[in-house]
């Protein structure tokens, strides 16, 4: 997967990825630079249980269009940056709030637009439009607006339109592959234009990028795609101040355009200025030896050899493992992942194989991980416990009136963002305490007993009662199942100690505890072997109890409540006195 960590210039999506513009030698037309990202929009409303969006409440937008005085009445939309077909995100952080707007009494209306040429990465189309009908405002999913200036996204006040009569149509089978904060790598089928939108200066915040405009396409999830899952009590803090959403489904894809372009510009994919050496095509371009450049020149840059005023062409001259090429100018850092805070949620839990089903207990707590620089021929990046102190989870077990404190004291471990490497981890431990008995794999469960010999006692499984246990070690297999996009595997040192019920874990005395290596993964699997079937499993059945993680995003590491859950096994011999047998536990962490 491509990351894209930096403002981009577009020759809309046909650009060659990396380029930067340079001075041309004519004035020409373009190029542009188009908004950083897409966004996916879903149809949400403020959760019932909190106030109502505030009537009154208006707004002064001006864009290329118009400059007017809005009413804006309610929420109506959650837009949240979205990967599409692998490209990356320029801003995961900063998603839009959807408002809709209505021109405010005394305020001319909307005057209505035709044939207005609408270029962007799927089509070239022209638009009629009707009346302006939402307001797009930047936003965080905290609970503090983010700062205007601290970001590159703007206001934007979008205008239903359709598509001009006798004009050409919206391609069909345009399908896309979306991957957002909510849902993962769903395929969508594209239908067509609903709103354009102009980046607009909204109450005096001024206009950051004139091109940076979105055109909406009616996005409906392919058939054989799993639907939306419904999210209630989504954060959202924008300039109309903190509230919750609840979405409902997905209903458009904003996607970058330029609006009312001129007939002929750099990056129309047409080499039709005086100016233009090439447009896009690199064969066009020394016999298909060079590269087109981001100004519609042909360059060099791009051949792979460090030619007379370069600083590095593609992978040569820069480290490979730590920077980029940028235009053969300069070799720029790779900006490392940077932090993820797990703020522990309800979906955290302690789950038993005695008790199935629901969790006995409920994990607390943050961890906070530090994601390094991703190596970009392999996908892989360096995963630790952020410094600054020991972190610590708090289980509260009910059942047993106890809590578990476990006191996190250092990770590593490697975050696969291409996928290919098995995470899921096998805990065995044998049951059966040496010079206990003797066993032949079978026992006299199945009517086979072994053959008894002086001195030997037979038997299938031991019980050596609570608190006793067989003092065999737990033998840990990594490296099974597939992993996937996203898949982490960390080792932690981590010392656990019980508590009454309730305690605070920074308060508990862990000088008597020793240092234990943990394993957290996207997938874990934990069973005895041999094991004393007591109360709570058939002699001939094995206790195996596997919880499954979520794989996390990549391009989404840094967002808080992202993709992403991690979990611990523990495998048990006769745990309590309140239940006999041996079996396995397992803790889930999600934030």
């Amino acid at each position: 997967m491509q990351f894209r960590n930096a403002p981009h210039v577009l020759l809309c999506s046909f650009v060659v990825a990396g380029l930067a513009v340079a001075a041309t030698a004519e004035a020409q037309n373009g190029p542009y630079q188009m908004a950083d990202d897409h966004f996916t929009c879903y149809k949400a409303k403020i959760n019932k249980n909190l106030p109502k969006f505030p009537k009154g409440t208006q707004a002064v937008l001006a864009d290329g269009w118009e400059n007017s005085t809005q009413d804006v009445k309610k929420r109506g939309h959650l837009c949240l940056p979205v990967d599409v077909d692998q490209a990356g995100i320029a801003d995961p952080l900063t998603p839009l709030g959807g408002l809709k707007i209505k021109t405010a009494k005394g305020e001319a209306k909307h005057t209505r637009r035709t044939n207005v040429r609408v270029f962007t990465a799927f089509a070239d189309l022209s638009l009629d439009t009707k009346k302006e009908a939402v307001l797009l405002t930047p936003g965080a999913n905290g609970n503090t607006a983010p700062v205007f200036a601290d970001h590159g996204v703007d206001n934007l006040k979008c205008y239903k339109a359709k598509i001009s009569k006798g004009t050409t149509k919206f391609p069909k089978g345009v399908q896309v592959t979306l991957d957002d904060a909510f849902e993962n790598l769903r395929t969508f089928d594209l239908k067509g234009p609903k709103l354009v939108c102009l980046a607009a200066d909204r109450d005096g915040d001024a206009v950051k990028n004139a091109d940076g405009n979105l055109l909406c396409l009616k996005a409906k999830v392919a058939k054989g795609e799993a639907k939306h899952t419904r999210r209630t009590m989504e954060n959202l803090a924008d300039a109309y101040g903190f509230t919750r959403m609840d979405t409902k489904k997905e209903d458009l894809l904003c996607v970058p355009a330029l609006v009312d372009p001129p007939a002929a510009f750099c990056g129309d994919g047409v080499v039709n200025q005086a100016s233009e050496e090439c447009d896009v095509s690199g064969a066009e371009c020394m016999g298909g030896a060079g590269v087109c450049g981001g100004d519609c020149l042909c360059t060099a840059c791009g051949n792979g050899v460090i030619d007379a005023g370069e600083v590095c062409d593609s992978s040569v001259g820069c480290d490979a493992a730590t920077e980029t090429c940028n235009a053969c100018q300069a070799c720029d850092a790779i900006a490392p992942l940077g932090q993820r805070t797990m703020s522990l949620s309800n979906n955290s839990g302690f789950f038993t194989s005695f008790i199935p089903g629901s969790p006995v207990g409920q994990p607390t707590g943050t961890l906070t991980l530090e994601g390094g620089i991703t190596n970009p021929a392999t996908g892989e990046t360096d995963v630790s416990l952020a410094a600054g102190g020991f972190q610590y989870v708090r289980v509260n077990i009910p059942l047993g009136g106890t809590t578990v404190c476990y006191r996190f004291e250092s990770c590593t471990g490697t975050l696969y963002c291409n996928g290919g490497t098995g995470v899921d981890v096998l805990i065995e431990q044998d049951s059966l305490a040496a010079g206990a008995c003797l066993q032949d794999g079978t026992g006299p469960y199945v009517g086979n007993e072994c053959t008894a010999a002086a001195g030997n006692v037979c038997c299938s499984n031991a019980c050596e009662g609570v608190g006793v246990g067989s003092g065999n070690a737990a033998v840990t297999t990594v490296g099974g199942g597939t992993g996937g996009e996203g898949a982490l595997l960390l080792s932690c040192s981590v010392r656990t100690q019980d508590a009454a019920l309730g305690s605070d874990c920074l308060a508990v005395d862990y000088s008597g505890t020793s240092v234990a290596v943990n394993l957290l993964t996207t997938g874990t699997t934990t069973r005895i072997l041999n094991h004393c079937p007591g109360s709570s499993s058939p002699p001939d059945v094995v206790p195996e109890f596997a919880k499954t993680g979520e794989n996390f995003s990549c391009l989404q590491w840094s967002a808080e409540d992202g993709p992403g859950s991690l979990t611990l096994g523990i495998p048990t011999e006769e745990p309590s006195s309140l239940i006999t047998g041996d079996g396995s536990q397992a803790m889930v962490l999600t934030d």
